[in-house]
């Protein structure tokens, strides 16, 4: 069951976008890490660290597609 409150809510619109694209850079950086870190590894390490990277990007395509959907009302 989920039944805490969040910091966010008491977030008028312009901070919740804020932290919205926040968080979308904040992925992306985390992307480029293990990117990065996965060229110094051996599979099957390397291997599944570049399946959870597609991950990432999936995930940052919908967090960016959220922020245009804001910026839309």
């Amino acid at each position: 069951m989920h039944d805490h409150s969040h910091h966010t809510d008491n977030m008028n619109p312009e901070e919740q976008k804020a932290l919205l694209e926040y968080l979308h850079k904040h992925n992306q950086s985390h992307e480029s890490e293990l990117h990065e870190l996965a060229h110094t590894l051996e599979a099957p390490a390397a291997e599944l660290i570049h399946e959870a990277i597609a991950f990432y990007r999936k995930g940052n395509e919908l967090l960016e597609k959220a922020c245009a959907a804001l910026e839309e009302k």
